[in-house]
């Protein structure tokens, strides 16, 4: 007669079966890891001495790990979760950004070089969003080096997901990330001064357009006469060019304020 008296909430039961769906969602990520993740994980949550206690660990099934160590590894995950969607959503955030319609409000208007084709300078403008993460993770103060790997991996999907380039624009943007990625990075950690900004967005945006821009910083450091005695061709829109670091410093900062709910 009296049983509503021992009922539980809605809330109560909600948060018993989130309860429950994270404790299967942990035994599933252990169940089905391997075993250098299993290691990673118990690293992470037990200081085992015993070198032989440890390897059983990991070879344990879920059932075999004590109570206690459950929980440690159930809480793990659970942070590694919140901490894989901050960084999924920073990805998308990124993608989003230097989508197709932005460079097509950007670049609709501009000629590409001979034998240039739109496929083409989309990998690039997608080169410079894919930076933009980077850049933005590298640049992260309180961001544990060994999560720096997993955010860029998550990260790097959602941008890949979201972009669902064609093959033709896939190669040049591969090709770019290749042959020019690393010394576009040397470049960027050089600078110091806003008209360096200024050239450096002015060389983006004219490989984008077509040219075969040399990001050495030998030749970044003689300015744009170096490219045109090189026989480059340099775009001269000095708006297009500030738009496009105005937008990357924005994407930039974006990207960041994701990870202010980040848990080391």
């Amino acid at each position: 007669m009296f049983g509503f008296l021992d009922s539980k909430t809605a809330a109560q039961r909600k948060s018993e079966a989130g309860v429950m769906a994270s404790i299967q969602r942990a035994k599933n990520v252990w169940e089905n890891a391997d075993l250098n993740e299993r290691m990673t994980l118990l690293k992470r949550v037990i200081n085992i001495q015993d070198d032989r206690l440890f390897l059983a660990y990991i070879h344990s099934a879920w059932s075999q790990i004590p109570n206690d160590d459950q929980w440690k590894l159930i809480m793990e995950i659970m942070r590694r979760e919140i901490n894989d969607e901050i960084a999924n959503r920073a990805g998308v955030i990124a993608a989003q950004s230097f989508s197709v319609e932005r460079f097509n409000f950007l670049f609709g208007q501009k000629s590409f070089v001979d034998n240039w084709t739109r496929d083409d300078a989309l990998g690039v403008w997608y080169c410079l969003g894919h930076f933009c993460f980077l850049i933005s993770i590298a640049s992260m103060i309180g961001l544990p080096e060994v999560e720096v790997g997993n955010v860029i991996e998550v990260g790097q999907k959602a941008l890949m997901k979201t972009w669902k380039m064609s093959a033709s624009t896939l190669k040049r943007f591969e090709e770019f990330n290749e042959t020019k990625l690393a010394s576009v990075y040397t470049i960027y950690k050089s600078i110091s001064r806003g008209d360096e900004f200024g050239r450096f967005f002015t060389l983006f945006v004219s490989e984008i357009i077509g040219n075969d821009i040399s990001f050495s910083l030998d030749a970044f450091s003689g300015g744009v006469i170096v490219q045109f005695l090189a026989g480059k061709m340099i775009d001269m829109d000095p708006f297009l060019h500030s738009k496009v670091g105005e937008m990357f410093a924005i994407v930039k900062d974006g990207v960041r304020e994701q990870f202010r709910g980040f848990k080391a």
